[in-house]
């Protein structure tokens, strides 16, 4: 029992922590889309509702200055799809960061990662001040994600290892 209430409890605290950095980031005039546990979480003024996958999402990414990605409360670790679906709409992704991000992307020059609230705040007036250098890095970033990171390329290397073993 204990066990699950520590599991609880960092769960909540994930949660609140995401609340925290979404609100401080996208305030003023930025936007949430999801479900409806973030109307809660950053309110009416910046909750927009639900976002179908694919076209309409795209749309969404398309228009915007960048896109925050914060991980999963459960997460210590970890990519989250939006990092690789915004990156292929060349929009620059704010995102915390995670070791993987040096494996997969080359994140200083392609994505803007923060490890802390106050960095991520710096990192969206910065690049705010500086678009240019904010797309710069979203270009990257969708170089990247289209000759590396698409379903395609798993595909082949998914192939890849099962004809190892046969072989």
């Amino acid at each position: 029992m204990g066990r699950l209430w520590v599991k609880a409890l960092v769960h909540e605290v994930g949660v609140r922590k995401r609340q925290e950095v979404v609100s401080r980031v996208l305030k003023p005039g930025g936007v949430v889309f999801g479900d409806e546990g973030w109307r809660k979480a950053v309110g009416e003024g910046i909750y927009q509702g639900w976002a179908a996958y694919g076209g309409e999402l795209r749309k969404i990414y398309n228009r915007s200055a960048f896109v925050l990605d914060i991980r999963q409360p459960q997460s210590r670790t970890g990519l989250t799809q939006r990092i690789f679906d915004a990156s292929a709409c060349a929009v620059p992704v704010l995102t915390e960061w995670s070791p993987e991000l040096e494996a997969l992307f080359d994140p200083e020059n392609a994505l803007l990662c923060f490890k802390n609230l106050e960095e991520a705040v710096e990192m969206k007036n910065r690049y705010l001040k500086d678009r240019q250098e904010a797309r710069k890095k979203g270009e990257k970033a969708k170089r990247r994600v289209l000759s590396h990171h698409t379903y395609l390329h798993r595909a082949r290397i998914i192939l890849e290892k099962i004809n190892q073993f046969r072989e």
